[in-house]
């Protein structure tokens, strides 16, 4: 069980897998945070992973993956759990999440490893054209008195 967290200096976004290390569509979304890696971090993004298995499972799993970031273990599930992404009374609901520094929720969706890393490029797009928005206006001179 697994989660995938991009961090953006003020916000986090996690992605939620189902299975063990090995099972195919944790496999799958694992490998599509890998393979978009660069695209999600260019702005400054990091990305981890949340495990309800094992440290030994997860260094495994991470190096026959090659995966560029950290998969952190969680084998209580508390956290999994406490974002309403933990089936009764055991599993993992795939999904993903963001919560800004002020613990403000941005997104939260269940879905497959496709809905999960769709959800997260358009996140980090809106954040990208919030990012220009106040560029630009900052950058506009102040209007003139007549």
């Amino acid at each position: 069980m697994y989660c995938f967290a991009v961090i953006i200096i003020e916000i986090i976004i996690i992605c939620v897998y189902l299975g063990e290390a090995y099972i195919s569509k944790g496999t799958k979304q694992a490998c599509l945070f890998r393979d978009n890696y660069d695209s999600i971090t260019e702005s400054g993004l990091s990305i981890y992973g949340l495990s309800a298995d094992s440290p030994k499972a997860n260094t495994t799993f991470k190096a026959k993956q090659r995966l560029p970031y950290p998969l952190l273990c969680n084998p209580t599930a508390t956290l999994i759990a406490a974002l309403g992404l933990k089936k009764s009374p055991k599993g993992t609901i795939r999904g993903v999440f963001a919560i800004d520094k002020h613990g403000k929720v941005l997104i939260i969706q269940a879905g497959g490893p496709d809905a999960t890393l769709d959800a997260a490029r358009k996140l980090v797009a809106e954040l990208k054209e919030q990012s220009s928005k106040d560029e630009t206006r900052h950058a506009s001179p102040p209007a003139k008195a007549e």
